[in-house]
């Protein structure tokens, strides 16, 4: 009896223990129901489609509770909302604090790819968001730069994003795309600050990506891109033979668009020819002005009325500009105020707007029609000084215009009913009202003619200005390559090269400077190189505080806060540099 007691107690106990597991496993279920799934997957699955429908791809990382996201996923996450935001919206600021977040983690870890990608995209943001002042050039172009780095470093993605890939098998090929895309950017950032060579280096390097992969669109943009930067460097050989390059391959995909930009490049290719010269005698201008209005003519049939894609409207804007301005050179008037018209109806862009009015403007002109002449002067002249003239001022403007004229319409009047009372006033007056339209007409004309020369005069003024700020920062970044590769007696190589493109300038400086020591003229000529207080102990061989301090004793000795306006002045005394960097 006593074991059977024993056997029924043991049962009850086994029961209540399965009980209690039972019970444990329930509600260990129930808390990992509640533990939210890995967002990881979620993000790679994005990353597939958010270029092609940008809209779900922000609802759905909208939905993402970030506080959950591991320090990765965040990254991860703040990519890729910034590059939806961009595909919506691109200049939108949210973007920069996205890329921002980024940047700061992939930075710190070993992910060549995603760093690379954020660097392609802040550099883009920042060129756009900042405009494009020199300061904001140097930092886009930097970030490029270490885009390029990065993705050169690149030996390794994660299989997820090769789904994404047009060739998933073929890591390769999601790397070089990425780096023919941080090319092209780089190339437009060099076009752009007038470094055409190093341009013509980066948009060769992601066209030999496309040849290799065969991507016929994309070599469109690269050809016709190689076209304009040897158009500018003056090798017109090589700039024809790019501009048909491009016409192939847009012949290839059958777009008239791209077919329709070749002959507003070569277009433009035929009156730079014209511009500069490049011809010996009046019959070889006109040749070349009559390919350029066929040029024009035959991209403006392939436009046709059909296509109205924003770049073909841009187009055929352009195409009319040049038909008014090819058929004005020609002298013939009429053809160039109907091209002239077509522009004005089909572009609202303020530099084409401006040329459209001149040769409108100087066609009426040639043709006598006094009263169309002056109505495209205050257009011309509006677009030409649209800063001067703001909001309620034009208003102004226009009405005591109008006032004006409605004054001098009583006088007229006025002139007539004593014409028909005074016989022999009439013909005196006729006289004088003659003398003085011919003096005004004179003298509107001697206006027009200066206020051309007076803009034209401006230009050069500021080409002049632009050119002697590139040579200074030419000069600044061939001293920063100079730091970067380390040479030995690196502060001697530094001042050899500045005494090659400014002779005479330390010797001067040192003069003028007396009380400030060998080492304190260097910290100044260094900073004046724009290099931080880090570098310049590193060339100098000193310490950073020593550095400071000195800095702190040139302050004090010169009263000149910015040490590198201590040197300026003698730079700027030498107008031309000896040779450009």
């Amino acid at each position: 009896m006593m074991i059977i007691s024993y056997l029924r107690a043991m049962k009850r106990i086994i029961n209540l223990l399965a009980f209690v597991l039972v019970l444990l496993s329930g509600i260990s279920a129930c808390q990992k129901r509640n533990v939210p799934p890995p967002q990881e997957e979620l993000l790679y699955d994005v990353e597939c489609f958010y270029q092609q429908r940008p809209d779900s791809a922000l609802q759905i990382l909208d939905t993402l509770n970030v506080a959950m996201l591991s320090e990765k996923e965040k990254a991860h996450y703040g990519l890729l909302k910034a590059q939806t935001i961009l595909q919506l919206d691109f200049g939108n600021p949210e973007a920069d604090s996205l890329l921002q977040l980024s940047a700061d983690y992939f930075s710190r870890h070993d992910e060549p790819y995603f760093e690379a990608l954020t660097c392609f995209n802040q550099s883009r943001l920042l060129g756009v968001t900042l405009g494009r002042e020199t300061q904001n050039e140097k930092e886009c172009t930097e970030l490029m730069l270490k885009a390029l780095h990065c993705i050169d470093a690149c030996q390794h993605l994660d299989p997820r994003l090769l789904c994404c890939s047009e060739d998933e098998a073929d890591k390769q090929y999601k790397i070089g795309s990425l780096r023919s895309q941080i090319c092209m950017g780089l190339s437009s950032l060099y076009a752009s600050t007038g470094f055409v060579e190093e341009s013509i280096h980066y948009t060769k390097m992601a066209d030999q990506f496309y040849a290799d992969h065969d991507l016929s669109r994309k070599r469109i943009r690269t050809s016709f891109t190689l076209g304009n930067n040897y158009l500018e460097l003056g090798e017109y050989d090589a700039c024809l033979m790019y501009y048909e390059r491009g016409l192939h391959f847009a012949e290839t995909v059958d777009d008239d668009v791209e077919r329709a930009y070749y002959y507003v490049a070569t277009n433009l290719y035929y009156m730079t020819l014209i511009d500069y010269e490049q011809y010996e005698t009046e019959e070889e201008r006109l040749q070349l002005l009559r390919k350029a209005v066929a040029t024009s003519r035959k991209g403006l049939e392939i436009l046709g009325d059909s296509i109205n894609a924003p770049l073909a409207v841009t187009f055929r804007a352009q195409l009319n500009q040049s038909l008014c301005d090819g058929y004005f050179e020609l002298k013939q008037y009429d053809s160039a105020l109907y091209f002239g018209h077509q522009t004005e109806t089909s572009e609202d862009d303020d530099l084409l707007s401006a040329q459209t009015y001149k040769y409108l403007l100087l066609s009426y002109l040639a043709l006598g029609d006094i009263e169309n002449a002056r109505h495209y002067a205050d257009l011309y002249f509006a677009k030409t000084w649209e800063f001067e003239f703001l909001g309620k001022d034009v208003a102004e403007v226009t009405d005591e215009h109008q006032k004006q004229l409605e004054i001098q319409q009583i006088q007229n009047e006025q002139h007539l009913k004593r014409m028909r009372l005074y016989l022999l006033m009439a013909t005196l007056v006729i006289v004088l009202l003659v003398v003085v339209f011919l003096f005004y007409r004179h003298q509107k004309e001697n206006e027009v003619k200066n206020l051309r020369l007076s803009q034209e005069k401006l230009q050069l003024q500021k080409d002049y200005n632009d050119k002697e700020r590139l040579s200074t920062e030419a000069l600044r970044q061939r001293m920063k390559t100079i730091y970067k590769e380390h040479y030995d007696n690196l502060f001697d190589r530094l001042v050899n090269e500045f005494n090659a493109l400014y002779p005479n300038t330390l010797s001067e400086f040192s003069a003028a400077h007396p009380e400030l020591n060998e080492t304190e003229r260097a910290i100044c000529l260094l900073s004046y190189f724009s290099f931080r207080v880090k570098e310049i102990a590193y060339i100098l061989d000193l310490r950073e505080n020593t550095v400071s301090k000195s800095r702190l004793a040139i302050k004090k000795k010169t009263e000149i806060e910015d040490l590198a306006e201590i040197v300026r002045p003698f730079v700027e005394r030498i107008t031309s540099p000896v040779s450009a960097c």
